[in-house]
């Protein structure tokens, strides 16, 4: 924003990609949060890349309420949410949670 652009969706799910990979998922929530500040609206990409990040941090609970946020944002979770979903089920040993979805 100091150069005179503007962030827009992209820029900031990579920003919150690269916090998520470098285990910084704190920063990454703070970004997530940001979004909407600056007038800018998450789309699946953002949260599937947040989910996976709060998986990989042992943060469930946080990753669910993530999922739950974007199905009331009216955003459909797609095959790569619920890849995510299923393979952070089984890596932390919820199979059956993993099953169930």
């Amino acid at each position: 924003e100091r150069n005179g652009c503007k962030p827009d969706i992209v820029t900031m799910n990579t920003f919150i990609n690269g916090y998520c990979k470098s285990k910084n998922i704190n920063k990454a929530i703070t970004m997530f949060q940001e979004i909407s500040h600056k007038g800018i609206a998450p789309n699946v990409v953002t949260y599937n890349t947040l989910i996976d990040g709060l998986f990989k941090a042992d943060k469930l609970q946080d990753a669910y309420k993530y999922l739950e946020e974007m199905k009331l944002h009216g955003i459909a979770p797609d095959v790569c949410t619920y890849a995510t979903l299923v393979d952070g089920l089984h890596k932390k040993g919820h199979h059956e949670q993993a099953v169930a979805l």
